[in-house]
């Protein structure tokens, strides 16, 4: 398998709250957006090192919607300092700080947030 492209799509009814806490919390950048009869979505890139992994927003009538928090599935993200993204997240409206920032035993320093469907993010720095 060569991969060339990794997408995490998150099917939603609640496209626009989703769509503003990627951009605006997680400070994504939306590289491709449409807007159908029927549907709507949003490709957003989380940084200029990860040009091929993108996260996808969709509210699209054929594609099923599963309520509550996502089971088995969660998004890890690496950052340069977690520190100064834990203060920049804490100063946010809206954001569900799960698990306050902590060492981890193997190393991470790293805290947890919740996007508005409840799936969970580990925002994390290697030791």
């Amino acid at each position: 398998m060569d991969v060339v492209t990794l997408r995490v799509v998150r099917p939603t009814e609640n496209f626009n709250q989703m769509k503003r806490f990627y951009q605006g919390i997680l400070e994504m950048r939306c590289i491709n957006s449409w807007r159908r009869r029927d549907s709507k979505g949003a490709i957003l890139s989380p940084g200029r090192g990860m040009a091929n992994t993108t996260i996808e927003i969709i509210d699209d009538a054929s594609l099923p919607v599963r309520r509550g928090q996502p089971k088995n599935v969660e998004l890890s993200l690496e950052v340069r300092d977690v520190d100064a993204w834990y203060e920049r997240i804490r100063k946010k409206k809206g954001v569900d700080i799960v698990k306050d920032i902590d060492d981890k035993p193997w190393g991470h320093r790293e805290f947890t947030i919740e996007d508005p469907d409840k799936m969970r993010i580990t925002i994390f720095t290697p030791g």
